[in-house]
């Protein structure tokens, strides 16, 4: 995968070893996670001028066995917020933060929803102080 932040276009790597070419605006998340070597998934479609590939966004990617998932390895230092635990409202505004930048079509019910779940899963870990 190859981007061009300045002019605002890549190609990525498609299965059939021929290049999809990807606009900004088919980004489903920040620009700025998307970087060359980030395995990425999209939609493939057909222009004028070839394959375009839409709806991009980064793969999750599994840590390798015994990595600590708060700080991925090869990542530099540790910040000092690493671990730190935090209240439910301050993890909830992180949370409807990235939901948002990642999917700027989503519902208000559909982030009331994700927030909930994840909050749960957060609670369930020992993540927040209340």
């Amino acid at each position: 995968m190859s981007f061009d932040s300045v002019h605002g276009y890549g190609f990525v790597s498609r299965p059939s070893g021929e290049d999809a070419f990807m606009h900004a605006n088919d980004i489903l998340c920040d620009r700025h996670l998307i970087t060359p070597g980030v395995p990425v998934q999209f939609e493939e479609t057909e222009s004028e001028r070839g394959p375009r590939a839409v709806n991009v966004r980064p793969l999750a990617q599994v840590p390798p066995a015994g990595a600590d998932d708060r700080h991925p390895a090869g990542a530099g230092p540790a910040p000092a917020s690493a671990g730190r635990r935090v209240t439910s409202a301050e993890l909830l505004q992180e949370f409807t933060d990235v939901i948002i930048s990642c999917a700027p079509s989503v519902t208000a019910a559909q982030i009331s929803r994700l927030r909930e779940r994840l909050l749960g899963v957060a609670r369930g870990h020992g993540w927040v102080l209340d």
